[in-house]
């Protein structure tokens, strides 16, 4: 399965979803889960924010490596199951490529979480409340798609 991540400018919100989905699926051995991010609005080739570096690395992982890219369409149509960071995400990608509307959700219409504030440009605590709430619902997807798969 594929899932991939979306926020606006992939460089906050989305590289931790996809880094704690990641460690999530590593650390539980099982396998056939990918994972990435990609952004609405993204500078390709950009890294994650300092912040977010190391709002995530305080919950075990590692983005440092990551780099922005914007969401295509192609990306769209080779993804299982997208999940964005907020309503007005998904919207947008529905409205792009209607034929994706059934496997594009946000977090809160996938798992039951809220919407996942933007961080951008706010200080570390406001980063790592972020990281929290993306953290708490990447860890219900993860349960969600393991029990798919059973």
């Amino acid at each position: 399965m594929n899932v991939m991540f979306v926020c606006t400018g992939n460089t906050c919100r989305s590289p931790m979803a996809e880094g704690f989905l990641k460690k999530l699926v590593s650390d539980s051995g099982k396998g056939g889960i990918n994972v990435c991010s990609r952004g609405l609005a993204a500078a390709t080739g950009e890294s994650a924010s300092k912040n977010s570096i190391i709002a995530a690395a305080e919950h075990g992982v590692n983005i440092s490596s990551h780099a922005s890219c914007q969401l295509s369409i192609e990306d769209v149509q080779s993804a299982d199951l997208i999940l964005t960071m907020t309503a007005s995400h998904a919207s947008a990608i529905k409205s792009a490529v209607p034929d994706a509307k059934n496997k594009v959700f946000s977090l809160s219409q996938f798992v039951g979480s809220s919407d996942i504030s933007d961080p951008y440009g706010g200080n570390i605590e406001v980063y790592r409340k972020s990281a929290s709430e993306i953290m708490d619902a990447v860890k219900k997807v993860f349960l969600k798609l393991s029990d798919e798969s059973q």
